[in-house]
């Protein structure tokens, strides 16, 4: 007996560290020989169990656990293992019977009642889901994981000042947690703020300010909500008939304090504004701001120079898209000579410049600025945005490998377009921690749930048309991914490449040329992402089935394609600025843009202008003035996908997914094209953005 006990410890002791190690096949064959000789023995049932359940074989793991069980029938950890595997393979009912004997074997079993929260919430009982969790804070107040999913489940239940409350919890416990910071955007982007009143406005703007001090989060999501505090309605109804009337605004004691709030500042430079009112109030500013200038009245602008460089960062995102009189064009050329001429760095002549057009169009001027630090942080992010990055884009355009000459037509004019105005010009995205692909997936194609024969550990990821890197700003974190990354556009490839970088990722391989020449590379990926490009292609199947090919059985591909139906606004302007014969001129989308806002009455104008692409010039260009465009019903979709014999795995939004769920509860998966396209028909506004899906390549 003590012979066998020693060769016990020195296989399980062995064994062990082989689990440890990763080796597997090793550690499961060493417990299978110590189960040889006592078949009960206790740890390696456990390790054994645990080890299958790690490794997902989760038949395997549920024998052992329940071998483990008859043993120790008492044992809390054992019940939560159980109620794990069986959450897993979704036997719910299973599941729930396990966790809740674990927590009655050990209420301080911190694991189970929050697996326990997690099921309950997955099966919609909210109430009891939250006891479980404030059990959990009350034995650890500092559990961010409690206060986290109780944030999430009071949003689910609309109660959003108590969900507002625990993501603050959750931020004073880790004020950079990933996972949090993110979570709390996705709550303030869906939050609809009617009107902000004076006895919350300190509370609400207070979190924004916090939300817009990060640089790790895309500040455009909160930008609908984070104006709703620049001004109280009231306000906003003054300065209107300021407007109206042409009065001076500057004057004005509420703006005044409004050009010297930090909040102003930050909006202006890291969300894009996408507002009527605020456009039509900064065009104003700006315009007087100008001609105070030119009057050498320099002493009435000084204390406003932060807001005046916040201004001209903000005319850089948007690509001075705002429009501008023959009188500020002619003034601009004064100001540009007076510049040029002098020898002395004046921060407030250049930064009423910079809010009219880009600094590095002037090579004399940026070699001064090149060499000058201001005491002025602001003003020295102005050079480093205007100056300093188009000038390491230009050097980074060096670096890229061509993997042929671009020689189809309309990929060619493509090309050219995007050369001229990268797109989408962007600031900052958000961060996140490395996880895997197929928990990605998952969430996004939910409620479709998937057996993945693909684990897509270490995936080759292929972003087809990366753009300017804001997609790539996302596919970074797909833990242990082989990124490879092509455009069209060496502006937009160098864009995104620098972008990139300074998130601090250097490990993509970036490609220069045409989807329609990937067939000469020698590579298959497991998940291919192609958002917005297929239907800007001569012939987008042409494009899809490269793209098919290079694809792995079981690999996945996500689809971004445009709507007929969402872009009937967008159908009835082309039509428009052809008539008028109308180029994509940076004065003619200014000229365009004026044109459809003073269309009031009709709807399809009216539409456009809430569109996010209304409000920059490259973004703009993409809408209306594309050299090539497609549009898709779903129907289509449904025959493309039967074609290329793709499985269709979802759409991506789940807010159009909750809508569809209550018209057609009995397609539980949310799968059925059919009844999406009478969604449609119905709510033709659904994919305004696009028609955002995953297939799957069987």
């Amino acid at each position: 007996m003590k012979v066998e006990e020693t060769i016990i410890k020195e296989k399980l002791s062995l064994a062990f560290q082989n689990q440890k190690n990763k080796n597997l096949r090793i550690a499961e064959k060493l417990y299978l020989e110590i189960l040889d000789i006592n078949p009960n023995h206790y740890e390696t049932i456990c390790n054994l169990g645990l080890m299958f359940a790690s490794s997902k074989k989760f038949e395997s793991a549920s024998k052992m656990f329940l071998k483990a069980l008859d043993i120790n029938p008492q044992s809390a950890s054992l019940n939560n293992n159980l109620g794990n595997i069986y959450f897993e393979i979704g036997n719910k009912e299973k599941a729930l019977n396990f966790f809740k004997k674990a927590v009655q074997i050990d209420n301080d079993f911190i694991d189970a009642h929050f697996n326990l929260s997690l099921l309950l919430r997955n099966i919609g009982y909210f109430d009891e889901a939250l006891d479980h969790l404030n059990i959990i804070i009350k034995l650890n107040p500092r559990d961010i994981r409690a206060h986290i999913n109780s944030a999430m489940i009071l949003q689910t239940k609309g109660e959003y000042k108590r969900s507002i409350q625990s993501f603050e919890n959750a931020l004073k416990i880790e004020p950079n947690n990933h996972t949090t910071v993110n979570l709390f955007v996705e709550l303030i982007k869906s939050l609809k703020l009617a009107n902000v009143k004076e006895d919350n406005f300190k509370y609400i703007k207070d979190i924004f300010l916090f939300l817009l001090k990060k640089n790790n989060i895309n500040h455009n999501d909160i930008f609908n909500n984070a104006k709703l505090v620049l001004f109280f309605r009231e306000e906003q109804s003054n300065i209107e008939k300021l407007i109206i009337n042409k009065l001076p605004l500057l004057n004005n004691q509420i703006i005044k304090e409004k050009l010297k709030d930090e909040y102003f500042y930050l909006i202006l430079q890291k969300c894009l504004i996408r507002d009527n009112f605020l456009e039509k109030l900064l065009v104003e500013l700006r315009k007087e701001i100008l001609l105070l200038l030119i009057k050498s009245k320099k002493k009435d602008l000084n204390n406003f120079i932060n807001f005046i460089i916040s201004y001209s960062q903000q005319s850089f995102l948007n690509e001075y898209i705002y429009f501008q009189t023959k009188d500020e064009t002619n003034y601009i050329l004064t100001l540009e000579k007076k510049i040029l001429k002098q020898e002395k760095i004046e921060e407030l002549d250049i930064a009423v410049l910079a809010s009219y057009k880009p600094l590095n169009k002037y090579p004399e001027l940026n070699k001064k600025l090149l060499n000058y630090i201001s005491q002025n942080n602001l003003f020295n992010e102005m050079v480093k945005t205007q100056i300093i990055d188009p000038l390491k884009e230009e050097e980074l355009k060096k670096t890229f490998r061509s993997i042929k000459k671009i020689s189809d037509k309309t990929s060619a004019k493509v090309r050219s377009q995007y050369e001229e105005n990268p797109y989408p010009r962007w600031k900052y995205a958000k961060a996140n921690t490395p996880y895997n692909f197929s928990n990605k997936i998952k969430n996004e194609i939910f409620p479709n749930l998937v057996n993945l024969s693909n684990n897509f550990i270490n995936p080759a990821v292929l972003v087809a048309g990366c753009g300017t890197g804001s997609h790539l700003a996302n596919t970074i974190y797909y833990k242990g991914a082989d990124i490879t990354a092509i455009d069209l556009s060496l502006s937009s490839l160098s864009y995104a490449k620098r972008k990139i970088q300074e998130i601090g990722y250097t490990k993509i391989e970036y490609l220069h040329g045409d989807i329609l020449d990937l067939k000469n590379i020698d590579k298959k990926f497991d998940v291919i992402e192609c958002v917005g490009v297929l239907h800007h292609m001569e012939d987008p199947l042409k494009g899809l089935k490269i793209l098919v090919n290079l694809l792995k059985k079981n690999g996945v591909l996500k689809l971004g394609l445009y709507s007929k139906l969402a872009r009937l606004d967008v159908e009835k302007v082309r039509d428009f600025f052809k008539k008028e014969k109308l180029k994509n001129s940076v004065d003619d989308i200014r000229r365009l843009r004026e044109i459809i806002k003073n269309k009031n009455n009709d709807i399809l104008f009216k539409k456009i202008t809430l569109n996010y692409d209304f409000f920059s010039s490259s973004n703009f260009r993409d809408l209306v003035f594309h050299v090539k465009e497609h549009r898709y019903s779903i129907l289509n979709l449904y025959e493309i996908l039967k074609d290329f014999n793709l499985e269709f795995l979802g759409f991506t939004n789940p807010y159009i997914k909750k809508k569809y769920s209550v018209n057609f509860p009995e397609d539980e998966k949310c799968i059925d094209l059919h009844n999406w396209n009478k969604f449609e028909k119905k709510y033709t506004d659904s994919f305004t953005d696009m028609y955002q899906f995953w297939v799957r390549k069987n």
